[in-house]
């Protein structure tokens, strides 16, 4: 799959249902337990955190476009879970 290029809504629309996608399939494989292996939880976990950073970035980017509700409502529906599943970011624990 390439990359979508980012030059107006619909592309962005693209770029959010493609990062909402990505990121479920990335959750729905097994993740590496903390306790047998914390260097791979810990690079699994950073690759979702970054998954989420990247998510949230499109967003900004979307809203001001008056983008399609429903990429919008899927994205943020998908950042509020993960934000309540992981707790608060590591610097601010």
């Amino acid at each position: 799959m390439t990359a979508p290029n980012l030059r107006g809504k619909e592309e962005l629309e693209e770029a959010v249902a493609i990062v909402v996608a990505k990121y479920s399939d990335y959750l729905r494989r097994c993740s590496p337990s903390a306790d047998e292996d914390p260097k791979a939880f810990t690079a699994w976990h950073a690759g979702g955190r970054a998954a989420l950073a990247h998510l949230e970035h499109l967003l900004k980017l979307l809203k001001p476009t008056g983008g399609a509700a429903e990429a919008v409502a899927a994205g943020e529906d998908l950042l509020a879970q993960a934000s309540s599943d992981m707790g608060p970011p590591d610097d601010e624990e």
